[in-house]
């Protein structure tokens, strides 16, 4: 209902809304698909979707925060956040006692997947000695853009086919385009999916 209006006016707008719904308390459904809407809109947000042929469905119904970190599926994750969340392909080990699974890069198959937030990152130039023990992956940068005030480098893994699309890491600054740096995992909690994108477990 929104769409037709400025950036600037559309913020003004929705937290009009939020205040004379919280003041009315009354319970009011706001159909958008606008993430940005949603999130700032909603106490909770009900995402639809289907897989293949199959009809509409409920995805999920959660708190903004709940989808956001807690997808039920790699279809939900890619609707809350910008820009999308990483997918990088991995292999599980089992879990003993409730402890993290160990989790190693698997090139060569699709068995689960784990999702990293852009802002999961850390990244250095090649050159720059880390003494941390993070796990890390070596590539080349593709291309730097801003968004909303923040950079964000889209960057290949050398052990990736070039084919293959590009993931994305939140940086300070620029980069240049085809320098080569360090990128590792920032200590946090991270989703993994299994082979059809369905939720399996966090580590």
């Amino acid at each position: 209902p929104l769409s037709s209006l400025d950036n600037q006016a559309k913020i003004k707008l929705r937290g009009l809304i939020k205040q004379v719904q919280k003041q009315l308390g009354v319970t009011a459904i706001y159909v958008t698909h606008d993430q940005e809407e949603a999130t700032q809109l909603a106490d909770r947000i009900a995402v639809l979707g289907k897989h293949a042929e199959e009809e509409t469905q409920l995805l999920q119904c959660a708190s903004p925060n709940d989808i956001y970190h807690h997808p039920v599926n790699t279809q939900v994750a890619r609707i809350l956040g910008s820009p999308l969340i990483n997918l990088l392909p991995i292999g599980l080990g089992k879990t003993e006692h409730e402890k993290p699974a160990e989790v190693t890069l698997d090139w060569q198959g699709t068995t689960h997947y784990l999702g990293v937030r852009p802002n999961a990152w850390g990244i250095r130039p090649k050159t720059q000695s880390d003494e941390t023990h993070a796990p890390r992956l070596s590539g080349k940068i593709k291309v730097t853009e801003m968004l909303n005030g923040n950079y964000f480098a889209y960057w290949s893994s050398i052990q990736r086919n070039e084919d293959t699309a590009p993931w994305v890491v939140q940086v300070d600054k620029p980069i240049l385009s085809g320098e080569a740096v360090v990128v590792d995992l920032k200590p946090g909690v991270f989703p993994v999916f299994d082979s059809s994108g369905n939720y399996l477990t966090q580590v």
